[in-house]
């Protein structure tokens, strides 16, 4: 079998603004879109797409200041959204994605950006991201030793 792509879950209300949010900002193309629900992806020639589905399910909004996790009715999802992530590569990853942010803020919604380290950052938007958030880290972190 052969990787085709990975899917993820956004509020239903913000569907439109997620694909712009990937086609405008970040050079990805629409291959495939069905009843304005779902829609899939790809970031120039790379063979792996991203499926977008809008979802019923409503994403955790309130946070923990300070932490970089959820709080909120379901305990179990605190952590668990930050195991799921879009990761990318940059130099600059921090300023890259607090340009993000700006855009996300100009297009009325209240972007979350923080620190895993001082090379991993992660962009959340929270009732808009159901069930990942944005990561983007320093090539370095992409060595694996192989």
């Amino acid at each position: 079998m052969e990787l085709n792509h990975c899917a993820f879950r956004v509020s239903g209300n913000a569907f439109d603004f997620v694909v712009a949010l990937f086609t405008e900002r970040l050079g990805f193309r629409v291959l495939r879109r069905l009843n304005n629900r779902t829609v899939w992806m790809r970031q120039g020639e790379i063979p792996v797409d991203i499926q977008i589905c809008a979802s019923a399910t409503t994403p955790e909004t309130k946070w923990l200041l300070g932490r970089f996790f959820c709080a909120g009715r379901f305990p179990w999802r605190k952590t668990d959204k930050f195991r799921s992530q879009i990761s990318f590569l940059s130099d600059e990853p921090e300023k890259e994605l607090r340009k993000l942010g700006t855009w996300i803020e100009s297009m009325g919604y209240k972007p979350l950006v923080r620190a895993f380290s001082d090379e991993e950052f992660f962009l959340d938007v929270p009732g808009v991201f159901v069930d990942f958030i944005i990561e983007a880290m320093t090539p370095d972190c992409a060595d694996y030793g192989e």
